[in-house]
């Protein structure tokens, strides 16, 4: 697993005990990994927010 990867896991983790809300896996590209999500937020709202 990658640093960023592993890292991204621990933050999501953390957030979701401190502030309570879930994450979800979410299909990018048929055929690649998922990449885990917070639950309930829309993907048109996630394309619609600037990348960073």
């Amino acid at each position: 697993m990658a640093a960023s990867a592993l890292y991204n896991e621990l933050v999501a983790a953390e957030v979701c005990e401190a502030l309570g809300p879930a994450t979800e896996p979410r299909i990018v590209a048929p055929g690649r990994l998922p990449v885990m999500e917070i639950a309930g937020v829309s993907h048109e709202l996630i394309l619609d927010l600037p990348a960073q």
